[in-house]
């Protein structure tokens, strides 16, 4: 009904995305084909954003990211932008593979090049300081490759990490109650500590470098909206 974009498959299942309503095919034969219309009007605006995964496929609408499986059309990042910040990222010019059970989707946005990370078990968005003009998963050596300043590169196959940030939305308390104590469970130490934000009815109240297991004594002060920031090289 409408033109073909890009394919996808997953398990015995054939993903056409198209201008309009994607379809599902499947079947044992090729001669007896059944094809399915799905009713979410998800378009694919981009084929290279197209990446099978485990029980589906994903792939890049004007609304966000799209997750095709045989409960139908699910967009994943909804809650996460709006349509209109999504179009800042300029969907079209999307392409994306999955690996490690992460869908990695890279952009040319109008505020510059960028790279979202979605966590398919975790069901999180996040970013990844990457940039690519084409990226490839070799199954062979569980290794991903992009392209990028005129070179073909394999990503996180060194042994060094990188610092990852994540931040809390905002919380607001039933009423302003004082906390007393701050754990974090990690492998951070003393080499790979874990950089703690604690910010209080908007302002930063206390910033500590926390190495290991033992819990940290908070300073006093009551708040009704508390955020919470980390940074860290240790896995938190």
């Amino acid at each position: 009904e409408y033109p073909i974009v890009g394919l996808g498959v997953f398990g015995q299942t054939l993903f056409v995305g198209t201008t309009g309503n994607p379809y599902l095919i499947s079947g044992a034969d090729s001669a007896s084909m059944s094809a399915q219309k799905l009713d979410a009007r998800q378009a694919c605006v981009s084929k290279r954003s197209i990446a099978s995964v485990q029980g589906g496929v994903l792939y890049a609408s004007p609304d966000g990211i799209c997750l095709a499986d045989p409960n139908g059309i699910t967009v994943v990042s909804g809650g996460l932008y709006t349509r209109e910040d999504w179009q800042k990222l300029n969907p079209s010019s999307m392409l994306a593979t999955a690996h490690e059970d992460v869908y990695y989707l890279f952009h040319e946005g109008i505020d510059g090049a960028g790279c979202l990370s979605f966590d398919l078990k975790a069901k999180k968005l996040g970013t990844v300081d990457l940039t690519a003009t084409a990226a490839f998963t070799d199954t062979l050596t569980d290794t991903l490759f992009v392209a990028h300043s005129g070179g073909v590169h394999a990503c996180f196959a060194s042994t060094n990490r990188r610092t990852g940030v994540w931040k809390t939305p905002l919380i607001t308390m039933p009423k302003q109650s004082p906390l007393a104590w701050l754990k974090v469970y990690g492998d951070q130490s003393t080499s790979n500590p874990v950089t703690v934000k604690w910010y209080g009815d908007g302002v930063l109240r206390h910033e500590v470098d926390v190495t290991g297991l033992a819990p940290v004594r908070l300073p006093s002060g009551r708040w009704l909206e508390h955020e919470v920031e980390i940074s860290s090289k240790a896995r938190v």
